[in-house]
């Protein structure tokens, strides 16, 4: 009697610890949003936690040049433009606040920005 008794509230046990690490886990995903600037103004914000499929901005420079924005859960890229060299589109995939995603022919801007950065680099050292 007594060794059901232990292996009932071993299970309740189990089964509440469980249950506290799902919610803690759910609780420390910091707000990621990515921002689209042009010409140093701010033309979108995007809440990179709420995107549930991925999907594309086009945008134009006004003379001619344009880039393509592919929006994912948690990061960002430049999937196509037409800039001479393209590099904005060689560098791939964003997911953090490190190094942000530069046009410089069409003076855009891709950037990523969370609540407590901690990819965030304070200092550099060198000879």
């Amino acid at each position: 009697m007594k060794n059901k008794f232990f292996i009932i509230i071993f299970a309740v046990l189990a089964i509440i610890s469980v249950f506290i690490i799902f919610i803690a886990s759910k609780q420390n995903v910091p707000i990621k949003t990515a921002e689209i600037v042009q010409n140093g103004k701010v033309i979108e914000t995007i809440d990179l936690n709420d995107v549930d499929n991925p999907y594309d901005i086009n945008i134009d420079d006004g003379n001619g040049g344009f880039n393509t924005v592919h929006i994912e859960k948690d990061e960002i890229s430049i999937s196509d433009a037409n800039c001479p060299d393209r590099l904005c589109v060689k560098q791939g995939k964003i997911k953090n606040s490190v190094y942000p995603i530069v046009c410089l022919p069409h003076k855009l801007v891709v950037k990523i920005k969370t609540e407590n950065d901690d990819s965030v680099i304070d200092a550099v050292t060198g000879k």
